[in-house]
């Protein structure tokens, strides 16, 4: 049992919280001094962190109740920065107050606070009698109201009126099956779009324009190889490309990606929209209209390979032998396998 449990409450510094309850912040400052007259000095939770990975977060150190969230944390130059995670809802998926009322809260910056709850472990009171904290042990962190360091202070909360949508895994259509995004979107429902979709406008959820990249059936909502690949190509400036802001860019990437581990296979690298807007000038990226003309010739080579027969043709008057049109079908696979991959990078 630790000797004595305190508790030291800041403003955070909030990066983003998203729809989903996650955010970033600050849940101490280095070498500020607080109005409890104490400083936090750089490496004074180095072992603490080595020896636990994941923390409860409460609601004012409320841990009658069961946590509100939970944070992983890591010291960088400014503090110590924490990854929270707020429980919205519960494994049955069913909505869950408090945290909800209090992830309102915090985006609507009515609530500002962090406090940690700690014990210490070394420390050092100087002449000026200000306590230098060398290292404390943590256990838990509380959202709160009230702040005692003035310069952690809430800097910015990302407005979720777009959003990436998180990735679920709702199984897997066999990977050759056929993919119509159109017609999927067309038949769910606003509910099915969230789950079938990478991306969405978070501010008119319920029109389904609002809906991006979709690679789920809305029946099922199972992941389709197809759909994610064509999602990704979107993504990454194929055909046109996709109109969502840089910031949820990553977001989505990684959602589609976890999605092409889930069909074994790897995923192209990563590209920021400076990134595609290069490759687009020096030609890199297909075109929409020279997409679809190598579409179709995919599909016209296929079906000529498919055919049981190599089909009779002639060579001045004399008809072409089997040898004669086995190069020819040789050079068609090659082109077949070339051009696809091009679909598929």
């Amino acid at each position: 049992m630790p000797k004595e449990i305190e508790f030291k409450a800041f403003r955070f510094s909030v990066k983003e919280i998203t729809d989903d309850g996650e955010f970033t912040g600050y849940l101490s400052v280095f070498d500020n001094v607080d109005l409890g007259k104490d400083r936090v000095r750089h490496g004074a939770f180095k072992k603490t962190l080595a020896e636990n990975h994941v923390f409860p977060l409460f609601y004012v150190h409320n841990s009658a109740k069961i946590p509100a969230g939970d944070f992983t944390a890591e010291e960088d130059q400014r503090g110590l920065k924490m990854n929270g995670k707020l429980y919205l809802s519960d494994f049955e998926g069913k909505p869950l107050m408090e945290p909800r009322q209090l992830h309102m809260a915090m985006k609507r910056k009515a609530v500002t606070g962090l406090s940690m709850g700690y014990e210490t472990i070394k420390e050092n009171t100087g002449t000026d009698g200000v306590r230098d904290l060398s290292e404390v042990r943590l256990f838990e962190g509380s959202v709160c109201p009230w702040p005692m360091n003035t310069e952690a202070r809430v800097t910015d909360i990302k407005s979720e009126t777009k959003a990436a949508i998180p990735y679920h895994d709702y199984g897997k259509a066999p990977e050759g099956e056929a993919w119509d995004g159109p017609a999927e979107i067309a038949k769910a429902s606003p509910a099915d779009l969230k789950a079938i979709c990478a991306w969405y406008d978070a501010e008119n959820p319920d029109v389904k324009s609002s809906y991006k990249l979709p690679h789920h059936h809305a029946d099922g909502h199972k992941a389709v190889w197809r759909g994610v690949a064509a999602a990704m190509g979107a993504l990454l400036g194929s055909r046109g490309g996709v109109s969502i802001p840089e910031s949820d860019r990553r977001g989505v990437y990684g959602h589609l990606a976890k999605h092409y581990a889930e069909f074994n296979k790897e995923a192209p690298d990563f590209k920021t929209l400076d990134e595609l807007e290069q490759e687009i000038k020096s030609g890199q990226i297909i075109s929409d209209g020279s997409a679809e003309l190598i579409r179709q010739s995919i599909e016209s080579l296929e079906a000529l390979l498919k055919t049981d027969e190599p089909q009779s043709g002639t060579r001045g008057q004399e008809p072409l032998s089997d040898s004669d049109l086995a190069p020819f079908f040789e050079a068609a696979k090659s082109a077949v396998g070339e051009i696809a991959g091009l679909f598929h990078r």
